[in-house]
């Protein structure tokens, strides 16, 4: 299983950079921080990257190791937050992840399942779906819909980020 989020992030970010995404983490607004932001030409379709001449697009990817009902949640609201500030959102889970069910029994869950359930309502099923597994490759579970929300002035200011 992934150490930290930190190793989730780094895959992801290697998978964006060798497909032509400009990429960058731990960009700070005010209070909030973004785990990684990408700017390409490119759409992230359930058939892959695609080339899209109506780019660049700017991406905003929140990842977690999410292993609660709660930490699902939280990432799926802190995703939402993000259709402010981008063109397409996406989080980020581990394909799949051990849970502590008692204090001696551990169990094997699919997150990127599990917030695929909960992430069925208006704003929410807008929200892309990546998932790494250990060997480190990245599978489109759920492709992005355009977010319609973004505010064009904090997309600037992440775009600022990316320059």
């Amino acid at each position: 299983m992934f150490r930290d989020e930190d190793e989730l992030r780094n895959r992801v970010m290697d998978w964006l950079r060798k497909r032509g995404f400009r990429v960058a983490k731990g960009i700070r607004l005010g209070s909030m921080e973004l785990d990684i932001v990408a700017l390409a030409p490119l759409r992230i379709s359930k058939e892959g990257v695609v080339r899209d001449s109506r780019g660049p697009y700017l991406y905003t990817f929140e990842a977690k190791i999410a292993t609660t009902r709660k930490l699902v949640l939280d990432l799926i609201e802190q995703a939402i937050t993000r259709l402010l500030l981008s063109d397409y959102v996406l989080v980020v889970v581990p394909s799949k992840a051990e849970v502590w069910v008692n204090s001696k029994t551990k169990e094997v869950i699919e997150p990127p399942q599990i917030i695929g359930r909960y992430a069925l309502r208006v704003y929410s099923k807008k929200i892309g779906i990546l998932s790494v597994d250990l060997g480190g490759e990245v599978k489109i579970v759920r492709a992005p819909q355009k977010s319609g929300l973004t505010q064009e002035e904090l997309k600037e200011k992440v775009l600022k980020h990316l320059r």
